[in-house]
């Protein structure tokens, strides 16, 4: 199977530091994966975090390299699960998971060793992806009190605003992209909404 360049993290202790792409992976944007973390920059340090359809891994090595204690990755496609465990093998074999599952039908494999919930979740579903309801609905049980589920989202797809307890807390628009932030319940965010709007560099 063919391999796409690499993408780089971009800070944090591994600054510059180059993660392969399998062929089956559409990875999530550098100028995309800053602005995620900028809007998560006092919250990452010391978080499980939880990276869905996973990919390359990026965002998830993304937020390790920010200071999460932990992140779990999950992707559905063997190739990119060999791949990714190559990679948290040579760089944090202690503070990672790489899961292969189907999502969302088989969510409750992503639970989190031990404690079973996340601080922080990212999903980026393939483009074809269509049970976002569900996918938001399985993530309830698995966010932890007062964390933040991050969801990438073509803009042509409107999301639920409430599902089993997760609330929407607004979106950010980035080309034909969009981030839809979610928290357990009203009030359950450290920072304010995000409202939509688009942003332009």
């Amino acid at each position: 199977m063919t391999r796409r360049s690499g993408v780089r993290i971009s800070g944090g202790r591994f600054r510059g530091r180059s993660v392969p792409v399998p062929g089956t992976a559409r990875p999530t944007s550098a100028r995309l994966r800053e602005a995620l973390f900028d809007i998560w920059r006092d919250r990452v340090l010391g978080v499980r975090f939880l990276d869905l359809f996973a990919g390359s891994g990026a965002v998830g090595l993304e937020a390790l390299s920010r200071g999460a204690s932990f992140v779990v990755f999950v992707e559905n496609d063997r190739d990119a699960v060999r791949r990714l465990q190559a990679v948290c093998a040579e760089l944090a074999p202690d503070s990672t998971s790489v899961l292969q599952a189907d999502l969302p039908a088989q969510m409750s494999r992503a639970r989190h060793p031990g404690e079973g919930r996340y601080d922080l979740i990212f999903a980026d579903p393939p483009y074809a992806f269509a049970e976002y309801g569900e996918l938001v609905a399985s993530l309830g049980e698995l966010l932890a009190e007062g964390g933040e589920l991050a969801i990438e989202h073509s803009v042509r797809r409107e999301l639920p605003n409430s599902v089993e307890g997760l609330v929407c807390q607004g979106s950010r628009n980035y080309g034909e992209n969009q981030i839809t932030f979610f928290a357990a319940g009203p009030g359950m965010t450290s920072r304010e909404p995000v409202t939509n709007q688009q942003l332009r560099k």
